[in-house]
């Protein structure tokens, strides 16, 4: 696609894979889409998950930790889509926040814009600030 060109892998998680269900997609092939593509972008749905991993925080920043585990990168760019936007709430939102900057992610989003309350988009202002510069 050319240098000047940027490609993304919209991906399964690696908590769903690796935690969750072991028997889904063994062997899904992490090394072989960090070397091929220039980012990784999980769908990292918390809003689809019970207990724990309900958190926008725990969830986002556990998938972004172990991506970079399996594919042995740890500068790997992430960009997670986080959750369903009508089922979750501004406190998730700045957990999902939270993770994303302390783990230095390229960027995060919800699923889907046209679900979002206009609170969610306010509380996902602090992602402009995230956006690679190159």
């Amino acid at each position: 696609i050319g240098a000047d060109k940027h490609l993304s892998a919209i991906t399964l998680t690696a908590v769903h894979l690796e935690v969750v269900n072991r028997d889904y997609w063994p062997g899904y092939p992490w090394p072989e889409l960090a070397d091929t593509y220039d980012s990784i972008l999980p769908m990292a749905y918390w809003s689809l998950r019970r207990d724990e991993l309900r958190s926008g925080s725990k969830y986002i920043g556990d998938n972004i930790d172990l991506i970079r585990e399996l594919t042995g990168d740890d500068e790997l760019p992430i960009h997670p889509i986080g959750g369903i936007a009508d089922a979750i709430s501004v406190a998730d939102v700045e957990g999902m926040l939270n993770a994303l900057t302390q783990r230095d992610a390229i960027g995060g989003s919800l699923y889907d814009w046209s679900t979002a309350a206009p609170e969610l988009w306010e509380a996902l202002q602090p992602l402009r600030a995230l956006r690679p510069t190159d």
